[in-house]
């Protein structure tokens, strides 16, 4: 089983174990947990000992096992909202505004993804609003870009991610039927497509937003059918990925002991990570 609170997870064994006493233990279960830490391949892993549900009397804080993105999910949404209202270009405000609107509820608390980036509660706002942070402060130094659009696009590229997993309070369980086979990209298009007909947008407008969200993954190995084709595109993409790669180092930095290396991170291209002796010195 996997074993998780707000600080990371480890995997846990529990052999020879009862049947009847660990089936009321399933997934958002609270736990109190004997076990004794093993290194297994490298890894640490625990082999539990003992092992019940929590009861009211061990007066356990439910917040202190469930990670949440810093800011509340109502503070980063009217953030998201500020922005949509300062388009200049109506076409696209209602497309973004209509859309965001209607899936308020899950964006409040959805993950942005079920591992790898963000996967925490409110991490799909605090992926897309610290995104639209790094698209304002860029927008200056490249004058020729148009800031509806980018911010546009930056705003709906993960939305369908609602569509794509199945979340609540403890963070995404499972993928859908519509997130196996279609995909976040597939159902933002179509729903883009949707509103722009039924606002009377033109075609084109409708299909330079479609765009930046199927391009979004640059590559066809990465789930984009088209790579990017606008600046704007090009931008997201960038942005995209850089705040997925330093969400990433930001949660190996916090579990790695300064002077020591991480193990492998398959998402960063199976390196080694490096935290400077100084990083412990400095109060980084």
């Amino acid at each position: 089983m996997l074993l998780v609170d707000k600080t990371g997870e480890i995997t846990a064994k529990f052999w020879r174990c009862d049947p009847v006493k660990v089936q009321p233990i399933v997934r958002g279960t609270l736990v109190k947990v004997k076990a004794k830490v093993e290194e297994y391949r490298g890894a640490l892993q625990l082999n539990i000992v003992q092992i019940r549900e929590a009861i009211p009397e061990d007066n356990i804080d439910k917040a202190f096992f469930i990670k949440n993105a810093p800011l509340s999910g109502e503070i980063m949404y009217e953030m998201l909202i500020d922005t949509i209202n300062s388009f200049t270009f109506e076409p696209i405000k209602t497309i973004v505004s209509k859309r965001v609107t209607e899936i308020k509820e899950k964006l409040l608390y959805y993950p942005a993804a079920k591992s790898i980036h963000h996967s925490f509660i409110g991490g799909l706002l605090y992926h897309t609003t610290t995104m639209v942070q790094i698209g304002e402060k860029l927008l200056p130094i490249y004058p020729f870009l148009d800031r509806n659009v980018l911010l546009a696009g930056i705003i709906l590229h993960d939305l369908d991610k609602t569509e794509e997993m199945i979340a609540d309070e403890f963070g995404v369980e499972d993928y859908t039927l519509k997130g196996n086979l279609l995909g976040h990209l597939v159902t933002g298009v179509t729903h883009i497509n949707r509103i722009g007909k039924e606002a009377g947008i033109d075609e084109e407008i409708i299909i330079v937003l479609e765009h930046l969200v199927l391009s979004h993954h640059n590559k066809a190995e990465f789930g984009s059918p088209k790579p990017p084709a606008l600046p704007e595109a090009e931008l997201l993409h960038l942005i995209d990925n850089i705040d997925a790669k330093m969400n990433q180092y930001d949660y190996i930095y916090s579990h790695l002991e300064p002077g020591t290396f991480s193990d492998r991170i398959y998402t960063l291209d199976n390196r080694h990570i490096y935290k400077p002796k100084w990083r412990e010195n400095n109060g980084i």
